[in-house]
């Protein structure tokens, strides 16, 4: 079953202008699943994930601009992730706009699963490295 995903202090990296971004990261992927849960069409679904798209395109560009600002030394690996999730949000994009029938939300399940792994498991992973590292003595 999908579920949406709550902010709370498990995902809180103490970083305020990251934690800023995942937080409204999460509620548009929110809002794309209740897009998808309510079969609303796949007219809304786009405006969603555009929406989804454009905001994760402006994060990525933020933290990677703080990665090379910081000298993060696993900036590729990290850029590499971000990539990952772009490609999928453009794949179900694009499935949104071709198939304009009911079985756009069966597609996307698969996809909104993975999403919702990825967005937890990238924060509590690699972006949290990323934090360890800005906040340690390291980097100053």
């Amino acid at each position: 079953m999908i579920t949406a995903i709550s902010w709370d202090e498990s995902l809180s990296l103490k970083v305020p202008e990251i934690d800023n971004d995942h937080k409204q990261l999460i509620d548009y992927y929110n809002q794309l699943l209740g897009a998808c849960m309510a079969s609303v069409g796949p007219s809304i679904i786009n405006k969603t994930l555009v929406k989804l798209l454009d905001y994760t395109n402006e994060h990525f560009a933020r933290e990677e601009a703080l990665m090379i600002k910081s000298h993060y030394p696993e900036i590729q690996i990290h850029k590499s992730e971000h990539a990952t999730l772009q490609q999928a949000v453009s794949n179900l994009r694009e499935r949104a706009l071709s198939d304009a029938s009911d079985k756009n939300h069966d597609i996307s399940n698969d996809t909104l699963v993975f999403l919702h792994g990825w967005i937890v498991d990238h924060i509590t992973s690699a972006d949290r490295a990323l934090a360890r590292f800005l906040l340690s003595d390291e980097h100053q």
